[in-house]
This record gives structure tokens, C-alpha cells and sequence, in this order.
């Protein structure tokens, strides 16, 4: 698996007009639900860069772990994510992207997976740390 810094999950400076964000929660495919923690950076351009790291959740323990990048755009609060690189595959998985708006106080997303095997996802953004 390749190393990651939670404040640059894509391995790139992060300037201080960017917003670095943490979001966890699941969402639902073939595998039924899954963990899944989502760095997420937005940049001044409304352009996005995230960190999709999923894993087993207390209703699913059998799901592997695995991460890889996405890239996309903001719109208000609207978003759409497509897939860009893995970092860490598990042996069976494809990457997914998604399509979503995060709530107007900022501290929940939703929305769907866009591959068609698959559902909804639900995060809240993570305390600062």
C-alpha cells in the first residue's frame, strides 16, 4: 500500500487556499455495506481531489481494505467524483466513483455509487484532529 499523509492524501504540497477534509461513513455495492473514509481536497478552481479507503464494517467484517483516487468537481453543493488511480487493489474490486451534495452546514454527505452494481453512500465529516 502506498503511504499516504491524511493532510495530503494524494502525495501532493497542499497550499493554504485549499481545504483538506475528512469524511467517514459507508456506502453499499456487490459486497453489501462497506466502511469507507474519504480525504477529500477542494481546490479555489472548484476542481476536487479525494482518497476513496474502504473497508469491513461491524455489518459486513468480510470486506478487504483498499484505496485509490479520484478526481472531479464542485459545483455549490453538488459534486461528482470519477475514479483516477489505485493505491492499494484488492484482488476482485474496481474502483467506483460518486455523485453527491454535502448538506448546507457542511457536516454530512450523500448521494450515490455510480457504478450500477451499487447504492447510496452516507458520510459525516470527521473532527478536525
Amino acid at each position: 500500500m502506498v503511504a499516504t499523509s491524511p493532510a495530503s492524501p494524494v502525495g501532493e504540497a497542499r497550499s493554504a487556499s485549499e481545504r483538506a477534509e475528512v469524511w467517514e461513513g459507508e456506502y453499499t455495492c456487490g459486497q453489501g455495506v462497506t466502511a469507507l473514509t474519504l480525504h477529500l481536497t477542494r481546490r479555489p478552481d472548484t476542481s476536487l481531489e479525494a482518497v476513496f479507503m474502504f473497508r469491513a464494517s461491524e455489518r459486513n467484517p468480510g470486506v478487504p481494505s483498499g484505496s485509490y483516487t479520484l478526481v472531479g468537481e464542485m459545483r455549490g453543493r453538488s459534486f461528482e467524483l470519477a475514479p483516477a488511480e489505485w493505491l492499494d487493489r484488492p484482488d476482485g474490486y474496481v474502483m467506483v466513483g460518486m455523485v453527491g451534495e454535502i448538506d448546507g452546514a457542511g457536516t454530512s454527505m450523500q448521494g450515490r455509487i455510480t457504478e450500477s452494481s451499487c447504492g447510496s453512500f452516507q458520510l459525516q465529516r470527521a473532527p478536525a484532529r
